[in-house]
């Protein structure tokens, strides 16, 4: 499973800067990791279920917002757990057409 990683939290996808409104949203919150398509599936419930070893992330599809930018984001501290141990997920975005 491909992985990419913005650098500084200052580059989206295709090397555009995340924009004002996302970082506040969320990357001031959190560490931004894109994620590859395939690293992503639906559960049985419609929940995104996003691999990001050595974590799964189960999401609940009413908490996926759109991205501006075509690609899969999520956005997590490793220093804010749920008691599993899996960061807490401060947000996830998806492309707009899905």
């Amino acid at each position: 499973m491909a992985l990419h990683h913005a650098h500084g939290h200052e580059l989206e996808c295709g090397n555009r800067p995340v924009p004002a409104n996302i970082r506040a949203a969320c990357c001031g919150k959190a560490d931004h990791h894109f994620v590859a398509e395939s690293a992503i599936e639906r559960g049985a419930n419609g929940e995104w279920i996003v691999h990001l070893p050595p974590w799964t992330f189960r999401i609940d599809d009413a908490r996926a917002q759109p991205s501006d930018d075509g690609c899969y984001h999520i956005f997590f501290s490793e220093s804010v757990t749920d008691d599993t141990g899996v960061p807490r997920v401060w947000c996830f975005q998806i492309p707009m057409d899905l």
